[in-house]
């Protein structure tokens, strides 16, 4: 059986201690003089209370020429063994960088304990509203009970949510695809608790800010705005033949301002490219996670669905295109085949959160029989 990362740390000053040990009791003498006194405490180390293991490592650290037996003993003692919880609380509370929280988290089993499950709490809400799925589902697979644990995220549209729980994103989102993937770890006291949660929401809505503005009583994401700017669009389409088709347009800019609005999942219907967008029912077993626009050429590169110039320089389109177009002014015609796309993704989308609450009735109901 192997041994893990901390095991093998404890693990290996409990063989420099003993090797230290072996090495004293071969020595009839231990030089410098000064050590001679402290053989037997040395020896007694694991016996000792923490405050005089301590006391006893800064003795040894302050004579000079120390022995490397010794000096082993003195580099890797575990000083965060003997920290409070507390002390080691507040040590990680001054680390903003998650790697050098992840070193912290390594350094032995109790920060290990103290701060992993705190960050997957923050892992599985921030891979949910990301469209992570995968990594979202490597964590709720091993901690089902996390699913149950609210926290603030901040999705791609600068929308933040305080207190929200994983599946009440992917619930307000419309996210399908994410929603059947946790509700597959839920027993009946989780989706009991998401039962009542997302009744709530259906009758008084969440509250989030975005850009400086709070917004109440959010019962889902609302397409309106996105459907209505590409109407309006499609309507005045009779002025495309009069200006400029290379030159940015204001109505076509704000169907990018409401594109940027729309949840990650939404992205990714845009930017796969195993189908025709203005074509698909939005039925598939399995949604692929891509949010980057994927350009042909020699300057071809990966660019993020969310990119600073949607709704300033440009919009989306996708229409019959095997990839995300982003035009300043597309025909009308192309803008028609994907407000019908996008009022198809909504109304299915719309419909299957009722199927998720009959989902979370079925499973809230299946309570373990007492024997």
């Amino acid at each position: 059986m192997g041994f893990s990362k901390n095991e093998k740390q404890t693990l290996s000053f409990e063989v420099i201690h003993k090797q230290t040990v072996e090495w004293m009791a071969e020595k009839t003498e231990l030089t410098p003089i000064a050590l001679e006194k402290y053989r037997k405490k040395i020896g007694d180390l694991f016996g000792l209370p923490v405050n005089e293991q301590l006391e006893l490592i800064s003795d040894l650290s302050s004579i000079k020429n120390l022995p490397q037996e010794i000096k082993d003993l003195t580099t890797h003692y575990p000083y965060l063994q003997t920290m409070p919880n507390d002390a080691i609380k507040v040590i990680g509370s001054y680390l903003d960088n998650s790697k050098d929280v992840s070193a912290l988290v390594l350094t032995h089993k109790r920060p290990y304990s103290l701060f992993q499950t705190a960050r997957l709490e923050e892992q599985l809400l921030l891979h949910v509203v990301k469209g992570n799925q995968k990594k979202a589902e490597a964590i709720v697979a091993k901690h089902p009970e996390l699913q149950l644990v609210s926290g603030t995220v901040t999705d791609y549209s600068l929308r933040t949510f305080k207190q929200i729980t994983a599946y009440e994103y992917a619930y307000w989102a419309k996210d399908t695809y994410m929603r059947l993937m946790l509700e597959k770890y839920m027993d009946a006291d989780t989706s009991a608790d998401m039962l009542k949660r997302c009744e709530a929401m259906d009758k008084d809505g969440l509250t989030y800010t975005q850009n400086g503005i709070e917004v109440k009583g959010s019962t889902h994401f609302d397409f309106t705005p996105l459907k209505t700017r590409m109407q309006k669009y499609i309507d005045k389409g009779g002025t495309y033949l009069d200006s400029d088709p290379d030159a940015p347009n204001e109505d076509w800019l704000k169907v990018g301002m409401a594109q940027y609005d729309v949840p990650v999942h939404v992205a990714s219907e845009y930017c796969r490219h195993d189908r025709i967008f203005a074509y698909s029912r939005f039925d598939g077993a399995e949604l692929p996670r891509k949010s980057l626009l994927y350009k042909y050429g020699p300057d071809k590169d990966n660019v993020c669905f969310y990119n600073k110039g949607l709704g300033r320089q440009f919009a989306y389109l996708r229409a019959t295109s095997h990839q995300v177009e982003n035009l300043p002014h597309p025909h009308p015609d192309w803008v028609i085949m994907d407000l019908g796309a996008i009022t198809r993704l909504d109304t299915r989308r719309t419909l299957e959160l009722t199927k998720s609450l009959d989902t979370l009735r079925s499973l809230a109901q299946k309570k373990p029989k007492i024997a």
